[in-house]
């Protein structure tokens, strides 16, 4: 296709008149303006054939819903081509592809984005134009690592907005004004005299500026602003109200209203497929009242009215005040013209040929244009991006945008957010991309990991794992676990033992098992009916220092908790408790101290309680390997199952339509079948035997033949006259398809594709009665030839048998006599 666009033929007549009327309107223009800016009228297309830049603009109607809006259209081209910004040593380009080879190849400058979009504007019904301008050095280079990212702060928005920003009615009321009325007065004096001189210097400073624009050039709004192009669509086609910008790179719609700001800085020339128009005012900023493109003392048009129009201009008529209507050369018709010979008249009217000639010729006619329309693949248009996925920067941001069903998780946003301080977990977007999958997503605690940082004990404690329970369901009733390095915490519902949470740390932060236990901390709940300083708070496992501390609940006014710390024995063989291994603190007096025996028994107890622990903590670290495992199977073996209906890519739906087709087109065909090994099996010579066996003596031999073959020809020709009816319905149905489908010319691609199919399904049955009729006609020749033969070779068998008895009979009878 791209060899076909390629070959674009020479200018011919039209052009080379178009093109020198183009070089007349440079000089004259170089001559008006000598310091003016750089018109771009005669670029070189993909073949370095120069041609005018009103060729390149064609108006291309496409039947996507998507392109026949602006704002949408803006966004669709924006992602369907990649910008690539000049060169600064020369950003004016010399040569352009036309639009159609651009919108193949997705990939285009500025100048050439702007005319694609600008063709699909114009052929949508919009009043559009390209400009060719100044705008800010940040846009024409593509230059986003400076704003703010735009989906962070729309996320910041529809959280603000799902704020309840209601008053409370049970706020505090404000302290009253203790103020006199004078100060108050005089306060609004002051404020109000403020507010004038306020008003008056911006005043003064407005018509200043105004006066100095008016008086001497701008030559301030070409500072950091660079040659670009964009897209101007005026009103009051559509839905446009007012001026607007679009912009191809971002697909950004600008209303060009005083509350917006936009990164134009001048207008140099704006141009459509039928005109050129040459700014005079290249040098001021951009304001919503010099658009008028009839407005001479702004602009300067390459062909003006009179020079474009081209049939033979008439004599103007005009009305008397009496309303009759006469030409202007009637005004002096009291004077008769003196009468001229055949000769003269003759003579003057080749002369007034000849004039009517030479003034045709030097008229102004746009020729045909040489560019191809704009075409975009409804694949290409699916795909949205030209790899399907593009990465943008923003300041400390860095996006990736994929195309629905692309990217292997099903994402279509994906957001790293990135500081450059050290201490940050994230690195800049030039490390990112060393460690970033093909698919744009990475690991960011591999990103944040700084090569000279060896501080491990922070690496430990900068993430958490948190996996959450349904408690109701479990027999431990465990709601959440928390694990981050070498701590673990879990928590629990509605124990029986009255459980709250348990702490667990190990000695080192390697999640395989089995991992060492250094200390295991548990809080309880208060039991109820029992006075609290006897109930255990929180108790404390050091499993690695053989120690066993309890906390006891809050006596009733107290400030203090009661403690009992005890030293486990060392020889398991013959194990004892002594004063030494156990201390207790009691902050009530009036408690008695706790006999020996007792104490050994709450020993034991806790120490078959540390056991029963230990193996819930050992089981429950391996239950969270196997899940961390299976949770990495799944995202390494993740599969976007589609909707059920989504016909166009479940698999199983299109399989079950697939079977579901072949059957209805089979059906007619296995019934036949299923008839005729029906009508095999049955004799159809049968019913008509016992006729040869009756006392109706006009049913003979032939008689019975005759009928059977009668019957079999009604039979077969009511099957006959059934296929030709459905075959009539089937003919008549393909041409009421095919006259609809040539008479609705403009119809959107769902809707002739349907059509289409409509039409084709109804001429495949059309074909497959007319072979069924045809194979028809053929089987029922055979079918008669063969009830021939059989009504032949059984009628004969069935007089042989009926002769018999008779002739015994009359042998019989005569002996007898």
């Amino acid at each position: 296709m791209s060899d076909k666009m390629s070959r674009v033929p020479e200018h011919n007549k039209a052009e080379q008149v178009i093109l020198n009327h183009i070089a007349s309107f440079r000089r004259r223009y170089n001559s008006l303006y000598p310091r003016g800016p750089l018109l771009l009228l005669t670029p070189g297309n993909e073949n370095h054939c120069k041609k005018s830049i009103i060729s390149f603009v064609v108006p291309s109607l496409l039947p996507y819903a998507q392109l026949l809006n602006v704002t949408s259209a803006a966004e669709v081209l924006a992602d369907l081509i990649t910008y690539s910004p000049p060169s600064k040593s020369s950003p004016m380009p010399s040569k352009l592809r036309q639009p159609a080879m651009v919108m193949e190849k997705q990939t285009g400058e500025g100048a050439e984005c702007a005319i694609v979009l600008a063709s699909i504007l114009l052929g949508a019904g919009y009043q559009a134009f390209v400009v060719q301008g100044h705008a800010l050095d940040s846009l024409v280079s593509a230059d986003t690592s400076t704003k703010a990212c735009p989906y962070l702060d729309t996320e910041e928005k529809e959280k603000a907005a799902l704020e309840d920003t209601s008053p409370s009615k049970y706020t505090v009321r404000p302290p009253p004004d203790m103020r006199s009325r004078y100060v108050l007065i005089m306060e609004e004096r002051a404020r109000r005299r403020k507010a004038f001189e306020e008003e008056e210097m911006a005043k003064m400073k407005k018509k200043k500026k105004k006066d100095q624009n008016e008086t001497e050039p701008d030559t301030s709004v070409d500072l950091s602003s660079s040659l670009h192009f964009w897209v101007l669509v005026l009103p009051p086609d559509r839905e446009i109200d007012k001026p607007t910008f679009v912009e191809p790179t971002t697909g950004e719609v600008i209303p060009l209203i005083p509350s917006v700001n936009h990164s134009y800085t001048c207008i140099h020339a704006v141009f459509n497929e039928k005109n050129y128009w040459a700014c005079r005012h290249y040098e001021k900023h951009i304001t919503d009242d010099m658009f008028n493109l009839n407005d001479c003392s702004i602009w300067i048009a390459l062909m003006e009215e009179n020079q474009v129009t081209s049939p033979t201009p008439t004599k103007q008529k005009q009305r008397t005040p009496s309303g009759e209507e006469h030409t202007q050369h009637e005004e002096s018709a009291q004077v008769q013209p003196p009468k001229r010979t055949g000769s003269e008249l003759s003579s003057s009217s080749r002369v007034a040929q000849e004039r009517d000639r030479k003034r045709k010729e030097k008229e102004l006619k746009i020729p045909k244009t040489w560019a191809r329309p704009v075409v975009i693949k409804e694949e290409a248009l699916h795909l949205r991006f030209p790899r399907g996925w593009r990465e943008e920067k923003y300041k400390q941001t860095l996006v990736r945008r994929y195309s629905p069903f692309t990217h292997k998780c099903g994402a279509t946003l994906v957001l790293t957010i990135y500081s450059t301080s050290d201490h940050e977990y994230w690195r800049s977007p030039s490390s990112l991309k060393d460690i970033a999958t093909a698919d744009g997503v990475g690991n960011p605690l591999s990103a944040g990991t700084n090569k000279n940082h060896t501080d491990n004990s922070r690496n430990d404690t900068s993430s958490q794992e948190t996996f959450m329970f349904h408690s109701k369901f479990r027999v431990d009733a465990l709601r959440c676990r928390i694990i981050g390095g070498t701590k673990w915490r879990e928590e629990y519902d509605e124990r029986a033992d009255l459980l709250l949470a348990r702490t667990v740390y190990f000695a080192s932060s390697d999640p395989a098992p089995p991992r060492a236990i250094q200390r295991i901390e548990e809080e309880f709940d208060c039991p109820k009916n029992i006075e609290p300083h006897t109930s255990v708070q929180k108790r404390i496992f050091h499993i690695a220092e053989g120690r066993i501390l309890l906390i006891y609940h809050y006596g009733q006014h107290r400030l203090l908790q009661a403690t009992r710390s005890f030293v486990k024995p060392t020889d398991t063989r013959t194990p004892t408790l002594t004063s030494d291994m156990t201390h207790g603190f009691q902050p009530d007096p009036s408690v008695e101290d706790v006999p020996m025996p007792q104490l050994w028994k709450t020993l034991q107890e806790e120490m078959e309680a540390e056991v029963r622990v230990g193996e819930e903590v050992r089981k429950g670290v391996e239950e969270t390997a196997t899940l961390r495992a299976a949770r990495a199977n799944e995202e390494k073996k993740i599969v976007l199952v589609p909707d059920i209906f989504d016909i166009d890519r479940n698999e199983t739906v299109q399989f079950m339509l697939k079977q579901r087709q072949y059957q209805e087109a089979h059906r007619e065909e296995t019934e036949r079948k299923k008839k005729e090994e029906r009508e095999g099996r049955v004799d159809t010579i049968a019913p008509y035997m016992p006729l040869l066996l009756g006392d109706d003596v006009d049913m003979g031999p032939d008689m019975v033949r005759e009928r059977c073959l009668q019957d079999l020809r009604d039979r077969l020709a009511l099957r006959a006259n059934l296929l030709q009816d459905r075959l009539d319905q089937a003919k008549a149905y393909v041409l009421e398809c095919r006259e609809e489908l040539g008479r609705r010319k403009r119809l959107g691609a769902e809707e002739r594709s349907l059509l289409t199919a409509r039409t084709t399904a109804a001429e495949a049955s059309h074909r497959r009665l007319r072979a069924q009729l045809a194979a028809w006609k053929h089987e029922a020749s055979e079918r008669y030839e063969s009830l021939t033969a059989q009504l032949d070779a059984n009628l004969k068998l069935g007089l042989k048998n009926l002769k018999r008895p008779s002739t015994s009979v009359s042998s019989n009878s005569g002996g007898f006599n």
